[in-house]
Parts: C-alpha cells; structure tokens; sequence
C-alpha cells in the first residue's frame, strides 16, 4: 500500500461544491379597513430549490463488511475459491464500481409560507396585531448510480448457483 490511499477518489471528477439553482417568490400586502383602527395584511413565500451532489462510485473497501459472497464457482471470481462472507479471507479484495459512474444526487426542495392577520390602533399607545402563519416544505431525494449491496449479493449468489447447474 506505500504512500497510496485505500481508496483514491480523486480520478473520479466529483466534486465537492454543491451545485443548486433557487427561485423565490414573495409578495407582502396592507390594506386599511378602519383607517389605522383594523388593517388586513399578509405575506407569501414559495422557494423552490434544486441541488445536485456527487461522490465517487461506490466503494468496496472489503466484502464482509457489505455481506457480500461471491461463490467460487461464480463467473466473475477468478479465483476459484469462495471469497467474501463465508469465503477465504483472502485475498483480500477492494474495488470500486466505476462502470456505474459517480453516485449522484439530487435533491428537490418546495417550500411555501403564508402569514395572514389584522392589525392596528387601538390607542396612540395601544396596539394589537393578530395573525396566522402557515408552512408547508415538500422534499424529494433521489440517488443514482449506487450500488444495492443486498440486490448486488443476490445477483452473485445466483450466477454461481447458474453455472453449476450448467455444469460448470
């Protein structure tokens, strides 16, 4: 290993500033009913924000610790023994999915505010203000390009459980 990290991502062109695109609306209004004795106000906020992140693929840093097997006589083992959970321990083995490309993600954020009351004078040195605030935030997040290590397990297992009734 030398001076090498385990898992260099730097090839991967990720970054890490996070890009996003925002839009907000907002739009306040007053309206006197009684002069300054009752005044009807409110206040409306929609923001709407887009973010995408992205990290290197998916690391593999060792099979155990994902549940992994690969059966021995599975295609992609060119080792012949079973290696993984269950498996020898070695060789030990490292990868990355770089065939699926970097893990992306997206994320979408809706936001509204609403703020709706009376308000005024009751007195020079009296006033009352009365009002009522509304919010809603609607998110989504959606990941790309990671790998499902119980779906990928799956997948092992039964290409191995294929090729011996192939006779392989």
């Amino acid at each position: 290993m030398g001076n090498f990290p385990l898992l260099n991502t730097t090839d991967f062109g990720t970054f890490s500033v996070l890009k996003q695109d925002r839009r907000n609306f907002l739009a306040n209004f007053e309206h006197d009913l009684f002069d300054k004795r009752i005044t009807l106000f409110g206040s409306f906020l929609f923001a709407n924000d887009l973010a995408e992140a992205q990290l290197a693929p998916s690391p593999v840093v060792a099979l155990t610790l994902y549940n992994i097997a690969v059966p021995a006589n599975n295609p992609y083992n060119p080792f012949g023994i079973a290696l993984g959970l269950n498996g020898a321990g070695s060789p030990r083995i490292r990868s990355r999915f770089v065939d699926s490309g970097n893990r992306i993600f997206d994320t979408t954020t809706d936001a509204y505010r609403f703020v709706g009351g009376l308000k005024g004078e009751i007195t020079p040195d009296y006033s009352y203000e009365a009002a009522y605030t509304y919010g809603r935030e609607d998110q989504s997040f959606l990941t790309h390009n990671a790998i499902n290590g119980a779906a990928l397990n799956q997948a092992l297992i039964q290409s191995g459980r294929l090729m011996r009734r192939a006779g392989h």
